[in-house]
């Protein structure tokens, strides 16, 4: 299920829509917290500007 979260919050992020991409995203962290890609990922909430923070 967290690859589903890590897909969805991809493409929320190729359409600018920022926050449905962080959702997604954090969900992803949330459910593999040591998986592969979590640094690389954690790396794009840090740098993508647009993504407002709640």
């Amino acid at each position: 299920m967290a690859g589903v979260h890590k897909n969805l919050g991809l493409i929320f992020l190729q359409e600018n829509d920022f926050n449905n991409a962080l959702q997604h995203l954090r969900e992803y962290l949330r459910l593999a917290p040591v998986a592969p890609d979590a640094e690389a990922i954690q790396s794009i909430l840090k740098n993508e500007p647009k993504i407002k923070l709640n």
